[in-house]
Parts: C-alpha cells; sequence; structure tokens
C-alpha cells in the first residue's frame, strides 16, 4: 500500500463512521423540515387561490347585478318617456319609435366606447385583484433600493 492509500483509509473510515453516526438524523430532519416547508407553501398557495377566484366571482356578480339593475331602470325610463311622448304626440307609435332611436344611438355609444367605459376598467380591477400583491412587493423592493441610493 503506498502512503496516500495509507493516509486516505483512516480518513475515508472516519468519514463513514461520522455519515453512519449523525448524519442520517440530520438529513432526516432536514427532509422532514423540507416536507413541512413544502407543504406550508402549497397550503399558503391554495389559500391565496381561493382568496383570488373567490374575488372575481364576486366582481364577476357584482357586475351581472349592475348590468340587470342598469337594464331594469333603463326599461322603466323607457316606458315613463314613452307614455309621456304619447301624450305630446297623440300616439304610442312615434314615442315607440324615438325612444327606440335613442336605444340604437345609446347602443351605438356603448359599442364606440366600450374599452373605456367597460374593457379597460375590468381588466385594471382583474389584474389589481390577480397582481396586486406582485405589485406591492415591486414597490416594497423600489423604495428600498431608492432608500439605500439615499443613504450612499
Amino acid at each position: 500500500m503506498s502512503g496516500i492509500q495509507a493516509a486516505c483509509i483512516p480518513i475515508i473510515s472516519n468519514m463513514h463512521t461520522f455519515m453512519s453516526k449523525s448524519s442520517p438524523g440530520k438529513y432526516r430532519t432536514f427532509i422532514k423540515d423540507g416536507k413541512e416547508y413544502l407543504n406550508t407553501r402549497y397550503d399558503l398557495l391554495r389559500l391565496e387561490l381561493l382568496e383570488k377566484i373567490s374575488s372575481v366571482i364576486s366582481l364577476l356578480i357584482m357586475v351581472m347585478v349592475a348590468l340587470m339593475l342598469i337594464s331594469s331602470i333603463w326599461i322603466y325610463i323607457s316606458c315613463i318617456l314613452i307614455v309621456l311622448m304619447e301624450k305630446a304626440f297623440g300616439s304610442f307609435i312615434p314615442a315607440f319609435m324615438v325612444m327606440g332611436g335613442v336605444s340604437v344611438v345609446a347602443l351605438v355609444v356603448v359599442i364606440l366606447f366600450k374599452d373605456q367605459i367597460i374593457l379597460n376598467p375590468l381588466i385594471r380591477r382583474f389584474s389589481k385583484i390577480l397582481f396586486d400583491d406582485a405589485i406591492e412587493e415591486d414597490d416594497d423592493e423600489d423604495k428600498e433600493d431608492k432608500d439605500d441610493e439615499k443613504t450612499e
């Protein structure tokens, strides 16, 4: 046996003794802690997902209720205006035609400005619900970076 091999045998046997005595407990603890951490992160992810889904569903319900209320109000106002115009025109036919024209104009306005009236606010709300945490974390990091630059 050469001198290098003879010198390595006690180191290897000591390493084997160390690994067999102390390491399995450390590895088990490490694996147990890792599993607990992953389970905790998984539970946190599920809770965050539940929060975001419930916020999106509540927003959708609110939009549907608002649309039903707006439709009901439009119908009631239309009926009132038709009755009032019938007295002015002397017949229901011109009153219905005028109210139909007003409805078509209102529909065209909504279609032309749907991005500004409907889509942009909804997208803004959905993105705020889904990505609000990420935006706040980025803002906090930017503030910390600016504070660090000021102190230097």
